[in-house]
């Protein structure tokens, strides 16, 4: 068998909500696919995959407009879910908070 890439996490990457990118087989493939630079590239690593899966502003926006309480969750999860999906918008927009506060 070939040799195992093991990527090696940084804080940035720690901050994902989301199972890490390494877990994923289709995720992997895209991974592997990238240049060793690229690779080793947090922003780049994180764009390819979510070009490979097509999120793009407008899934944030319609996700987000879509998203309600579902039976077992409470209004603080809602909110909490709501809020990530926001995040995740103005991310992929490239609006940053850090000015507005």
């Amino acid at each position: 068998m070939g040799e195992v890439v093991n990527p090696t996490l940084t804080p940035q990457a720690m901050k994902w909500d989301v199972k890490p990118y390494y877990t994923i087989p289709q995720a992997m493939k895209v991974f592997f696919q990238l240049s060793s630079a690229d690779a080793k590239n947090y922003d780049m690593a994180k764009r390819a995959i979510l070009a490979y899966y097509k999120l793009s502003t407008q899934n944030y926006l319609k996700e987000f407009c879509s998203m309600k309480r579902n039976g077992k969750d409470t209004y603080g999860m809602t909110l909490n879910k709501l809020k990530d999906m926001q995040l995740a918008y103005f991310e992929a927009k490239g609006i940053n908070l850090r000015r507005f506060s």
